[in-house]
């Protein structure tokens, strides 16, 4: 999903916020506190509906979400440049068992020109460059392994700089268990360097080293595997056909390396705007990298009508393609508060059950076509 930065708040990209505005409610003796939100209903088909609302019940046919979402940021200043700042943001679902997610929430230290270091619940580094093709409003792409951990992960420590034309990002994920319901990581590093030219093009460079862990897992039975390695056992065995389960409990991946960069043109929002990515993850084990290719153009009017495209493609190695979708969205606002929205995922023959497991073609409605039409009203 899109996301906008609180501006007000001067953390750019750390401070992502979900809603196209906010709002100071406090503002005294060098203290800022900002709140922002929406709240949004979307018409959706069975299987964005199915991705869109896991936490709920199994939808079999076209029905109506709905979602709040909530946030605050703070800032206080207690020396020149340097400030303490917080953010927290959620969101609140009606349906299904009314879920509450978390998507931020850290704390940390704004040093100004010595760059701000957060601890908590946010954006990976990586994001910097898979980030760059995330402009639609629910239907992005999950052909980029970066989000195999979900869209934030708890647990990080963020820095972020920038100096002299370019932002520097680095991220630490400590251990952490059941990222996204499925990965138990021991430890992360990533790494991201970007900058933009005034003529408004960009560029952006990605690296990351995640080390995964099996502790305390189950693998005698395979009926009794551990949700990670039952996430890594079809891809195993397409690639070790001959293999029996005690030699592909031997196999399981324990590291993975992405490298990533990204083009762009433009500001998202603000007349024509384009990128381009690629990326490649190396698990330990599998015998290729998986490749994402992406692609986006989006141009928005003055009058309040936003047209964006984009492809999306996942390999592993040459033959299989994992993931393959066409993206549509057409958006109105007739006032700056307010987002009429239309989107499309075409699945354009895609093949994941040779390499996911059915949990995870669900949780994704991996090979499906998707449709939404929704409207938003942020705060």
């Amino acid at each position: 999903m899109r996301k906008h930065s609180t501006l007000s708040l001067a953390l750019a990209v750390l401070l992502a916020s979900g809603g196209a505005h906010s709002a100071t409610i406090y503002d005294k003796q060098g203290t800022q506190l900002d709140a922002f939100g929406y709240v949004q209903a979307t018409f959706t088909n069975r299987h964005g509906a199915r991705l869109l609302d896991n936490d709920g019940a199994a939808h079999s046919d076209n029905t109506l979400l709905s979602e709040v979402r909530m946030g605050f940021a703070g800032r206080s200043e207690f020396a020149d440049n340097w400030a303490a700042v917080a953010m927290a943001d959620m969101d609140f679902s009606p349906a299904g068992n009314g879920t509450v997610k978390s998507r931020y929430c850290f704390a940390g230290i704004d040093g100004g020109s010595y760059g701000t270091l957060t601890f908590g619940r946010g954006d990976g580094a990586f994001y910097t460059v898979a980030g760059v093709t995330d402009i639609f409003h629910k239907l992005d792409t999950r052909a980029n392994e970066y989000y195999s951990f979900g869209d934030q992960t708890s647990g990080q420590i963020m820095y972020s700089l920038s100096t002299l034309g370019w932002d520097l990002r680095i991220s630490v994920q400590t251990a952490m268990d059941n990222l996204n319901d499925t990965f138990s990581v021991d430890e992360a590093l990533q790494v991201a360097l970007a900058t933009r030219t005034a003529s408004g093009f960009g560029i952006a460079y990605g690296y990351s080293l995640i080390n995964l862990t099996y502790e305390g897992e189950q693998l005698s039975r395979e009926d009794g595997a551990h949700q990670m390695f039952s996430h890594f056992l079809p891809a195993l065995r397409y690639q070790y056909p001959d293999y029996d389960y005690s030699a592909l409990v031997s196999a399981r991946p324990r590291h993975r390396h992405d490298l990533g960069i990204a083009l762009t043109y433009g500001t998202f929002g603000d007349g024509l705007y384009a990128a381009l990515l690629f990326s490649s993850s190396k698990y330990q084990n599998y015998h290729h990298h998986l490749y994402s290719y992406e692609a986006v153009v989006s141009y928005a009017w003055d009058c309040g009508v936003t047209l964006s495209a984009g492809y999306a493609q996942q390999r592993f190695g040459k033959r299989l393609r994992t993931v393959s979708d066409l993206h549509f969205s057409l958006s109105y606002a007739p006032v700056p508060q307010m987002v009429i929205y239309a989107e499309a995922q075409l699945d354009l023959s895609s093949e994941p059950e040779k390499f996911y497991g059915d949990d995870w073609i669900a949780k994704y409605q991996l090979g499906e076509d998707k449709y939404v039409l929704g409207v938003q009203y942020s705060f």
